[in-house]
């Protein structure tokens, strides 16, 4: 058998001794012969539930919230139990009253409005069975207080309190009394305090006291409100500062440590300690003017006094001033003096600092400025340096020392070189020399030139050569000396020469006939004409050619031998003393006149 519907079930055999669930079951059989022939057939058993579930409901609910509460959800309302035979169970509610509405399930979580709400919880099972309980959900509201402070008050302390008793300040109840609690009260701020009641009659000190009333309700809701009480000090405190201070400065530093007494402070509240500007046993610098130590005092409200201390520190102190030691120097390279440097003061040093640090040159060097001289350029010879140190205070130490410039550097002489050779003029045998002039130099002064001349011309003097020279080569000597009496020295050699050969004439050509006898003619008297010095002859001699061909010479002039028959040329040649060469010529013919006989 199969079992279907309100019960589910199968067996073998009949279905007989079942328990049949409430509800409609379809009862299904099926027969199986040996030889698996099968047939089957169905029928149903309906069980009909006529018992009603038991609902039980909760007890009565009451909530008591504050007036600014609409509504309240409430938990845990659903009903105590819910019985029933069969199952499952329906559930549901309806709300009158304050809260209208209706539902399934439990009104557990649902908003209940102000008042009192009747709640009816409905159960039914699935038969249609039901049954039905009720209970009653009261939100009841409970007042807020309602309270009002008196305005802030401002008020002013007597000249000989620090604060004032107050009346007058009373909260004022207005809410419903049966909700109403204690009032109580505290105070914070200047005053502090707190009770029950009204503040009346208590002493307020200086400053701004907040007073905070507080009204509770039967919840235990408070309302508070708060206003402050201000009593302000318009008195001013006096306070008495020590007469004026004058010390002497330490000779190691640029001040003193000056002490000085507190200044005395009077109030009618109570006083911040006295403030001052600078502490008694403060270090003071020295200075013309006086330091001003102000002191202040304040009390509590604010109102101040003042006054001030005068302190005076004189510095009696002068700086420490050393100059360096006397100083040789050479001079620059090409200075007639040196730029020194180096010479600042080897020691300088003041208690309370040194504001200015002077220098002034005299003697050979005259010069001045701020600062240590160093790079200054000292002429040569000695000068004197003076330093002048004044310190912050106005002062002053000087210290002096020498610097000795010294020249130990030669002057240089340039002599020319390459210098052509000089022309003397014709049958001169010196020659005027210009262009030189050695150039001299010297970083100071050249006080001293010499010159000597040596080979052609001789001689010696200072300056610069003025003189003629001779024909031939000079070799020129200069030496120079500065005011130091360092020297230099140079050569050259100067040569003068003659270029200008002499002037000679010949005679005019000679035509002659032969001497009587003779194949030939006996000529005198053909001297050359020398225009020029004797002295600066060195050599004459003639040549004598015929056709072409060198057949004759001889010293001096071709006078006073025979020429043969025909033409000779005659040259005559004149070398003077500067190897200058001359010459001329002419021609001598000689014809044959005289018959032969026979």
């Amino acid at each position: 058998y199969t079992l279907s519907g309100a019960t589910s079930a199968m067996g073998n055999d009949d279905a007989s001794g079942t328990f049949f669930t409430a509800g409609v079951t379809t009862v299904s059989y099926l027969v199986t012969d040996v030889n698996g022939n099968v047939n089957d057939c169905q029928f149903d058993i309906s069980v009909l539930d006529t018992f009603p579930p038991m609902v039980e409901c909760p007890p009565d609910v009451t909530v008591q919230v504050v007036d600014t509460v609409t509504s309240v959800s409430i938990n845990k309302l659903e009903p105590i139990s819910i019985t029933d035979a069969c199952g499952p169970i329906d559930l549901t509610f309806v709300t009158t009253g304050a809260t209208d509405t209706s539902g399934m399930g439990s009104v557990s979580g649902l908003p209940f409005n102000a008042g009192t709400t009747v709640v009816t919880y409905v159960a039914t099972d699935p038969s249609g069975n039901g049954d039905s309980c009720m209970f009653e959900v009261v939100i009841d509201v409970v007042e807020q207080p309602v309270i009002e402070c008196p305005a802030d008050m401002t008020l002013y302390a007597g000249d000989d309190s620090c604060g004032l008793t107050v009346n007058g300040i009373g909260v004022v109840v207005t809410s419903d009394p049966n909700d109403t609690g204690d009032t109580t009260f505290i105070l914070s701020g200047a005053t502090s305090g707190s009770g029950s009641g009204n503040a009346n009659g208590l002493f307020f000190e200086v400053g701004t006291t907040n007073v905070e009333y507080q009204v509770s309700n039967i919840l235990g809701q408070e309302t508070s409100c708060t206003f402050s009480v201000t009593v302000f000090d318009t008195i001013s405190p006096n306070l008495f500062c020590p007469p004026p201070i004058s010390v002497d400065g330490l000779p190691d530093t640029c001040g003193a440590f000056v002490t000085f007494n507190t200044p005395i402070a009077l109030d009618n509240c109570a006083l911040d300690p006295v403030v001052c500007s600078s502490q008694s046993g403060d270090f003071f610098s020295a200075g013309p003017d006086p330091h001003i130590v102000t002191c202040t005092v304040s009390d509590a409200s604010g109102n101040t006094a003042s006054c001030s201390i005068q302190i005076t520190v004189t510095d009696v102190t002068p700086p420490v001033l050393v100059c360096p030691d006397p100083m040789v120097v050479d001079t620059d390279p090409g200075q007639c003096g040196a730029t020194v440097n180096g010479i600042e003061p080897t020691e300088l040093s003041d208690n309370c600092g040194i504001s200015e640090l002077n220098y002034a040159v005299t003697i050979s060097t005259v010069a001045s400025g701020d600062g240590d001289a160093s790079g200054t350029f000292f002429e040569l010879g000695a000068s004197l340096v003076t330093y002048t140190a004044t310190d912050d205070q106005g002062i002053s130490a000087t210290c002096s020392f020498t610097i000795a410039v010294v020249d130990n550097e030669a002057p240089v002489i340039e002599c020319p070189d390459n210098l052509p050779f000089f022309e003397a003029a014709p049958n001169e045998f010196t020659a005027p020399v210009t262009g030189i002039d050695p150039v001299l130099s010297d970083n100071c002064q050249v006080v001293d030139t010499m010159y000597t001349l040596e080979g052609a011309t001789t001689g010696s003097g200072t300056g610069f050569i003025d003189t003629m020279f001779f024909f031939g080569i000079t070799n020129v000597t200069y030496i120079i000396t500065d005011a130091a009496g360092n020297m230099d020295t140079c050569q050259f050699e100067v040569e003068v020469v003659n270029l200008n050969p002499p002037k000679i004439d010949c005679p005019d050509d000679i035509v002659t006939t032969t001497d009587l006898g003779e194949c030939g003619a006996f000529i005198t008297n053909i001297p050359v004409d020398v225009q020029a010095d004797p002295i600066i002859i060195d050599t004459i001699f003639y040549e004598l050619e015929r056709n072409g061909m060198m057949v004759g010479s001889g010293p001096n002039d071709a006078s006073d031998q025979s020429f043969p028959v025909g033409i000779t040329t005659v040259t005559y040649k004149v070398i003077d003393v500067f190897g200058n060469l001359a010459q001329c010529s002419f021609t001598i013919e000689v014809t044959d006149g005289e018959s032969p006989v026979i």
